[in-house]
């Protein structure tokens, strides 16, 4: 913020907006001495973004310079023993020292290899700011020259040049922000994604149920479904893995076609999911599940084998959402038992 303030006063005073607003020549004069006294300041702090910790310590210890300048320039122009104008010579020698201690420091730190710099003053703000500091020194130097009017010339192509320079960085840093935080998304969806069915993974499922722990509102109306499919293992001993993947698959979309849009679906093992209702009716969720049922007895689907069990949150037995999923388990392995007695289809 202060870096660009001080940018805004100078660049103001190089267009000659102050003698528009303010009228009086000679107090545009004295504003202009004044901005200049103190400019390097807000550059050198701009500076100390530096992630090298010897340039940021020499920066800030730098800083006092430009105050030391401003104050004693007007010290000697209230004392009368010299004038704004003739003390420009103790300015430019602030900046003169500003630029050579920061040369030092940043040869110093090793920071010339460019690409161990941080933004802002990344690779290109870096080669955009010693752009400025070079045609701010040669501005200095053509100063003293009798024919030299224009007092900051190549200053201001230095800082087009060092805006342009971080105008790029920036931009540059803001396209790759957005790229990392698109494949933050992406790595994001595959840790808690199961790959072969597209449902959550156990991952995915064990951290749903500590968020439903954690709020008693979504507790309330908790129903845990566990499902556990049969014949998985023969399936690939006989038919091949390719054939239980596919077995897989049919019986995610079946309880993807019904449980869906009510409850969040978890493949939590090989042949093994669960589903997770948290909405206000519980009687929502009994009646998908009446309706996949009468699907696999009545539809035809007799590809889909599995051992079925639920639960609905009570407020007397279970205290947590593990307690629930647990008696959904138990009815589970209770419907498994009874179809190793009994072919066919069991729910």
């Amino acid at each position: 913020s202060a870096f660009t303030m001080g940018i805004f006063l100078w660049s103001i005073n190089e267009t000659h907006c102050t003698q528009l607003f303010i009228g009086n020549m000679e107090m545009v004069s004295i504003m202009t001495y004044e901005v200049l006294a103190m400019l390097s300041m807000p550059i050198i702090l701009y500076y100390c973004n530096s992630r090298h910790r010897k340039v940021r310590d020499i920066c800030y210890r730098l800083a006092i310079v430009p105050i030391i300048n401003f104050l004693l320039i007007n010290a000697l122009h209230f004392v009368k023993m010299m004038d704004l104008s003739e003390s420009l010579v103790i300015t430019h020698i602030s900046i003169f020292i500003t630029g050579g201690v920061i040369c030092y420091a940043h040869a110093r730190a090793g920071a010339f290899g460019l690409g161990q710099m941080d933004s802002p003053l990344s690779d290109k703000g870096v080669i955009g700011f010693f752009i400025l500091m070079i045609t701010v020194l040669i501005d200095v130097f053509h100063y003293y020259s009798a024919d030299y009017i224009d007092g900051s010339r190549y200053s201001r192509i230095g800082l087009l040049v060092f805006v342009l320079f971080l105008a790029s960085d920036t931009l540059h840093n803001s396209l790759s922000d957005e790229i990392d935080m698109r494949k933050a998304e992406v790595y994001k969806t595959l840790t808690f994604t199961d790959n072969l069915t597209g449902l959550g993974n156990r991952q995915a499922y064990e951290q749903e149920v500590e968020r439903i722990n954690e709020r008693e509102e979504l507790l309330d109306h908790f129903v845990a479904a566990i499902l556990d499919l049969n014949n998985l293992k023969s399936t690939n001993d006989s038919l091949g893995h390719a054939e239980g993947d596919r077995y897989i698959i049919s019986s995610a979309t079946l309880i993807q076609k019904y449980f869906g849009k009510i409850a969040r679906i978890y493949r939590i093992g090989g042949d093994e999911f669960a589903i997770l209702f948290t909405g206000h009716d519980s009687d929502v969720f009994l009646e998908m599940e009446a309706n996949m049922f009468d699907d696999i007895m009545n539809g035809g689907r007799q590809d889909i084998n599995f051992a079925y069990g639920s639960a609905v949150y009570n407020h007397i037995t279970d205290r947590t959402a593990e307690d629930t999923i647990h008696r959904a388990d138990e009815k589970m392995y209770a419907s498994k038992n009874k179809y190793k007695h009994k072919s066919g289809t069991v729910i």
